[in-house]
C-alpha cells in the first residue's frame, strides 16, 4: 500500500501545533516553524529537505516528529546515523512515544545474519559467536535482534559504516555463502554439497535465504537475484543488494550526517545507492549543520544524496559559484562600492531562489534570548587562545622547538611530504619519539652537515640531537610546554566554577593531559587541609603504569603543585592515612545502612550489591565510588541515608540501561552494574577522563551523564574529536571548550563547539538569569572557546588557516561576508552598504509559525 503523504503532512501539522509531546517536552517555535514548513512541501508534491540547522537547536527531534507521523500513517522509515549516536535518537523518538522499541543501530553483516540463526542451530550460533567473540570483548552492548523478520520492523537505525565491509579471507566466505544460498534456493536446489570447513555459514545462509525470498514477491526475487547474478565481481555491492532487500522498503529515509564521507564510494553512499530499498515515493530528509565544509561545490554534493534532480543540480552549481565569487570580490576590495554590493545582492538573490525549496537552516541569531544578549552584551562566543610561547619555554624546550622548525626547512625540495610534515610532531605531542626519528633521518638529506661530521665522530649532530631529545629532564611528554600550560589553564578553569570540555586528535598527549591533570590534583589536595572536601578517592598508589607513574613524578616535580615538598613515598603514606581516618569516620554510617537494607525487602537489587561489596567493613568499594559519583559535592560531605542511597542507585542503574529498549526482564542489569564497576575498582581519581576510540560505547554514556551533572566528577572531559565531536549532549554543566590540537576544517571544529552551544544549555540559563538580573557591573556569560596555540612555530600558520576558512564557512552558510569590526560605523556610506549585504544575505530559515497552504 502507497504511504499518502498528505496524511503524513497532517500527522506532522498537528504534531508542530501542539502544546507538548509524550513525555511533557515542548517545542520551540523556531522547531514548530520547521515542521510547519516540511508540511508545505510534503503537501506541494517534494521528496527530499536538508535540515541545515546550525549546530545545537534540535534538528533530531524536528526529524523524530517527522518519522513518528510516517510510522502513525502505516509507512517505514531507516534513519542512517553516524556510530555512537543510536542512545540519543532512541531517546528522541521515545519522546513522542514513552514505549518506543526501536532496535540499537545495526552495524555489520554479522548482527545482520544473527536474525537467522535459528535456535536447531546452537551450534552454527556458537561458531558466528566465537568468530566476533574478540570484537565484542570491550564493548558493553547488547545486540538487539528483531522478533520477526528485519522488513516487519516499523523503524530501523543503520549505521553509517554498514556499507564498510572488510573483504577479509573469513568474511568474504560468509557474504558468499549467503548470496549463493539465494541464488539456490530461487532456483528451487533443495541440496547442496556441505563443505564442513564452512558448514555452520553454510546452514545460517541457507536460513536467511528462505525467509528474505519468502518475503518478497516473485518479481522481486526475480529482480534480485538477476541483481545478484551480474554484480558478483563486486562482492560488497552484491551483499548490500542482498541485505537491502532482507531489510525491507522504506518510505522515508533520514540521513544524519549527512555531509560525511561524500565519496561515491565511500561507506554511507554505498548504504544509501544500493543498500536501502527505496518506495516508489520515498522522502529523504538529510541533517547536518555544515553542508558546506571547505567548498561551497559541496552544497550540490550534499543535496544529490537526497535524490535531488541533477537539473536542479545544475542550476544550484551556477548559483553558488557565482554566489562565491562575489562574496570573495566584497571581501577583496577594503573600498566597498555600490557596484559591488548590487553585484552581490543579485547573486545572493539567485542563490536564494535555487536553494530554499530544498533547504531549511536556522541561525541562532534569530534565537530570541540571542538576540537580547548580542544588544546588551555582544557576541554569546569568545575566542581566548591558549598561547605557548616558544620564546619563553626552558632552554631544552626552546631548542627542540626551535631545531624542529629549522630542520623542517632545510632541502625543503628534496623532503618527502612526511619530512616535511616532521614539524607538526613536536608541537603537537603526538610523539617524542616520533619527533625525534624523523629528525634522524632528514641527515641523510643534508650532504655538507654530514660532510662537516668528523669522520672519527660515528654520531652526526642529527642523530645527537634526537638521541637528546628522547632522554634527560624536560623531555617527557607529561614536561611538554603546551601539555603543562593547557592543565594549568584547566585547573584556573575549574577553580572559577568551569567544567571543561577538550577536544585532540592525538591519543599521547591526551591521555597525558588526562592523566597529569589527575596527578596534579591529587597532589594539591594532599597538600591542602585533610578536610572531606579536599579527599581524594583513592586509598593508596599501589602499582602505577608507566604513563601514571611519569604523571605523578612531573607533577611532584611542580612546585605551584607540590607545596609541602611530598615524595612518592609521602604520597602514597597520606593517601592511606586519609583514607583511614575517612573510613573510620563513616564506618557506623555504613553499618547502619547495612542493617536498614538487610532488613528491607523492597530494595533486594541494591542489598545484594551493597552485601557483597559495599558492605565490607573498610568501606572502600567500587559500588560506593560509583554512587558517590551520582551525588554533587555538597552531598558528598553528607552521611549517607537509606533514602539518598536508593536515589543513587536507582541513578546509576538507569544511566546504565540507558538506551536499551529491550524489556526490563531482558536486561542483565547485574551484568551491566559488574562490568561497569570494574571502573571503579581502585580507580585513580577521575577528576579529568578521557574518551576515545576504544571506549566502550556504555561508558561514553555514562560519561556524558556525568560530565552533565552540575558538580559531579569528571570536572574535565578529554575527547577525541572523531569520537566525540557529532551528536553527544555535554552542554548541561559546560559552556568552555579547549582545542587541544588544531583542525584544518573548520565545520569539525563548529561541531565540537556545538557540544555545549546547544538549546537549554549551561550558558543558556546562566545567560537568562544575567540579563534579568540587570545587573552590567559583572562580565556576561560566554561560551569560551580557548585553542592551544605554540607562537612561534607552525601553529601561527595553522591558526591563521583555520581562522581564513572559518570565516569563508560563515560566509556560505551565515552571510557574515564583512566582520562587523569592519563595518567602520564612523562612515555612514560604508555602514549603509554594510547594513544592505546583510539584508540580503541568503536566508533559508522557515516563517515564523506560518500556517501551511493546504491543498484542496
Amino acid at each position: 500500500m502507497t504511504l499518502q503523504w498528505t496524511e503524513v503532512a497532517d500527522r506532522l501539522d498537528a504534531i508542530a501545533r501542539s502544546k507538548s509531546l509524550a513525555d511533557g517536552t515542548k517545542l520551540k517555535d523556531g522547531q514548530r516553524a520547521a515542521l510547519l514548513a516540511i508540511c508545505e512541501r510534503l503537501r506541494r508534491g517534494q521528496r527530499a529537505a536538508l535540515l541545515a540547522d546550525e549546530v545545537g537547536m534540535g534538528k533530531t527531534l524536528i526529524a523524530a516528529a517527522l518519522i513518528k507521523s510516517v510510522q502513525r500513517s502505516g509507512g517505514r522509515a531507516a534513519i542512517i546515523i553516524p556510530p555512537g549516536l543510536g542512545a540519543q535518537w532512541q531517546s528522541e523518538l521515545r519522546r513522542f512515544d514513552i514505549a518506543d522499541h526501536t532496535l540499537s543501530p545495526l552495524r555489520s553483516y554479522w548482527a545482520f545474519i544473527q536474525a537467522y540463526a535459528r535456535a536447531e542451530h546452537l551450534s552454527d550460533r556458537q561458531l558466528l559467536r566465537e568468530r566476533r567473540e574478540r570484537e565484542l570483548a570491550d564493548r558493553r552492548l547488547q545486540l538487539q535482534l528483531p522478533s520477526g523478520a528485519w522488513a516487519e520492523e516499523p523503524l530501523l537505525l543503520l549505521s553509517h559504516t554498514l556499507g564498510r565491509l572488510v573483504q577479509t579471507e573469513g568474511t568474504e566466505t560468509e557474504y558468499q555463502a549467503l548470496l549463493e544460498a539465494i541464488l539456490k534456493v530461487h532456483a528451487g536446489t533443495r541440496a547442496y554439497r556441505r563443505d564442513p570447513n564452512i558448514g555452520a555459514f553454510q546452514n545460517v545462509a541457507r536460513a536467511a535465504a528462505e525467509r528474505i525470498l519468502a518475503g518478497l514477491p516473485h518479481h522481486e526475487q526475480q529482480r534480485l537475484c538477476e541483481g545478484l547474478t551480474h554484480r558478483t565481481s563486486d562482492l560488497r555491492t552484491a551483499l548490500c543488494l542482498a541485505m537491502g532487500r532482507a531489510l525491507g522498503k522504506f518510505d522515508l529515509i533520514v540521513i544524519d550526517e549527512a555531509h560525511k564521507t561524500r565519496g561515491a564510494k565511500s561507506s554511507l553512499s554505498r548504504v544509501l545507492d544500493t543498500l536501502i530499498w527505496k518506495s516508489e515515493t520515498a522522502f529523504h530528509l538529510g541533517m547536518t549543520a555544515t553542508p558546506v565544509e571547505l567548498d561551497p561545490d559541496q552544497w550540490t554534493n550534499t543535496l544529490a544524496r537526497l535524490g535531488v534532480q541533477s537539473e536542479h543540480l545544475t542550476e544550484m552549481t551556477d548559483a553558488i559559484q557565482r554566489y562565491d565569487r562575489e562574496v570573495q570580490n566584497i571581501q577583496a576590495d577594503e573600498a566597498l562600492t555600490l557596484d559591488l554590493v548590487n553585484r552581490y545582492t543579485e547573486a545572493s538573490r539567485a542563490l536564494h531562489s535555487a536553494l530554499a525549496p530544498w533547504v531549511l537552516r536556522r541561525d541562532k541569531r534569530e534565537d530570541d534570548l540571542l538576540k537580547r544578549f548580542a544588544e546588551t552584551c555582544g557576541s554569546h562566543r569568545e575566542i581566548i587562545p591558549i598561547e605557548v610561547p616558544i620564546s619563553k619555554m626552558p632552554l631544552a624546550w626552546r631548542r627542540m622547538f626551535l631545531t624542529s622548525e629549522a630542520l623542517s626547512q632545510l632541502h625543503e625540495e628534496r623532503l618527502s611530504p612526511q619530512d616535511r610534515r616532521m614539524r607538526l610532531s613536536l608541537p603537537s605531542g603526538r610523539s617524542l619519539r616520533d619527533a625525534a626519528g624523523e629528525m634522524a633521518r632528514l641527515q641523510a638529506f643534508d650532504d655538507e652537515l654530514m660532510q662537516a661530521d668528523s669522520p672519527s665522530e660515528p654520531i652526526g649532530p642529527w642523530q645527537r640531537f634526537s638521541r637528546e631529545l628522547l632522554g634527560g629532564e624536560g623531555t617527557s611528554l607529561f614536561d611538554h610546554p603546551a601539555v603543562v600550560r593547557t592543565a594549568e589553564e584547566i585547573e584556573l578553569a575549574v577553580r572559577a566554577g568551569h567544567k571543561v570540555l577538550v577536544f585532540g586528535r592525538f591519543i599521547k598527549p591526551m591521555r597525558a593531559l588526562t592523566f597529569l591533570l589527575d596527578a596534579r590534583e591529587m597532589v594539591r589536595r594532599l597538600c591542602a587541609d585533610d578536610k572531606v572536601e579536599n579527599r581524594w578517592p583513592q586509598a593508596g598508589l599501589g602499582e602505577l603504569d608507566s604513563e601514571r607513574e611519569a604523571a605523578l613524578k612531573a607533577a611532584l616535580r611542580d612546585p605551584a603543585v607540590n607545596t609541602r615538598g611530598l615524595d612518592r613515598d609521602a604520597v602514597d603514606k597520606t593517601l592511606r592515612e586519609r583514607a583511614s581516618r575517612f573510613e573510620t569516620a563513616r564506618r557506623a554510617n555504613l553499618e547502619a545502612m547495612r542493617r536498614e537494607l538487610a532488613d528491607d525487602p523492597e530494595v533486594s537489587d541494591l542489598r545484594e550489591f551493597w552485601l557483597a561489596d559495599a558492605g565490607r567493613r573498610d568501606g572502600n568499594s567500587a559500588l560506593l565510588a560509583a554512587l558517590e559519583d551520582q551525588r554533587s559535592f555538597s552531598e558528598r560531605h553528607q552521611h549517607w541515608t537509606k533514602g539518598a542511597l536508593l536515589a543513587a542507585f536507582r541513578s546509576l542503574v538507569a544511566e546504565i540501561t540507558s538506551g536499551d529498549q529491550a524489556d526490563d526482564s531482558d536486561i542483565d542489569v547485574k551484568a551491566r552494574l559488574t562490568e561497569h564497576l570494574f571502573d571503579f575498582a581502585g580507580r585513580e581519581g577521575h577528576f579529568a577522563r578521557l574518551m576515545y576510540g576504544n571506549t566502550a560505547p556504555q561508558t561514553r554514556r555514562l560519561l556524558q551523564a556525568a560530565f552533565n551533572r552540575e558538580g559531579s566528577w569528571p570536572q574535565v572531559l578529554v575527547a577525541q574529536s572523531m569520537v566525540g565531536r557529532e551528536g553527544l549532549n555535554l552542554h548541561q554543566s559546560c559552556r568552555m571548550v579547549v582545542l587541544l590540537h588544531l583542525e584544518w576544517n573548520p565545520a569539525h571544529v563548529e561541531q565540537q563547539i556545538g557540544r555545549v552551544d546547544r538549546i537549554n544549555s549551561k550558558w543558556s540559563r546562566e545567560a537568562e538569569a544575567y540579563l534579568e538580573s540587570g545587573d552590567v557591573s559583572s562580565p556576561p556569560p560566554r561560551i569560551v572557546i580557548r585553542p592551544v596555540i605554540i607562537s612561534g612555530s607552525y601553529d601561527d600558520h595553522h591558526w591563521s588557516v583555520l581562522k581564513r576558512r572559518w570565516d569563508g564557512m560563515r560566509a556560505q552558510l551565515n552571510g557574515d561576508i564583512i566582520p562587523e569590526a569592519d563595518a567602520d560605523a564612523s562612515d555612514p556610506e560604508r555602514r549603509a552598504l554594510f547594513e544592505k549585504i546583510r539584508a540580503v544575505t541568503p536566508n533559508f530559515a522557515p516563517p515564523p509559525m506560518a500556517s501551511p497552504r493546504r491543498r484542496a
